[in-house]
């Protein structure tokens, strides 16, 4: 099946959202892509502030979701319920 890179990149955000940060691996298993696609997407949703690079408590680099890609998602109609409670305190 061939994935536009738009889906694949919201399929990433969509992931990050209901799972939490999560390492690159994690995120290539949950969307069934390629490194190097993983990559490009990454690089791309981060330049545009959907999603961030953090360093977690191991020292891990992990990618999370921001509010402008849960955004992202809802105006996509991924919305999740998940999402949904984080943006309606």
């Amino acid at each position: 099946m061939i994935r536009r890179k738009l889906e694949v990149c919201m399929a990433i955000s969509q992931v990050l959202a209901q799972k939490g940060p999560l390492t690159p691996t994690k995120i290539m298993s949950a969307v069934k892509i390629s490194g190097s696609l993983l990559g490009s997407c990454l690089d791309l949703l981060a330049k545009q502030s959907l999603i961030e690079k953090r360093i977690d408590f191991d020292g891990e680099v992990v990618y999370a979701v921001t509010g402008p890609g849960k955004r992202a998602l809802k105006f996509f109609r991924l919305d999740l319920p998940s999402i949904a409670v984080h943006s309606n305190p």
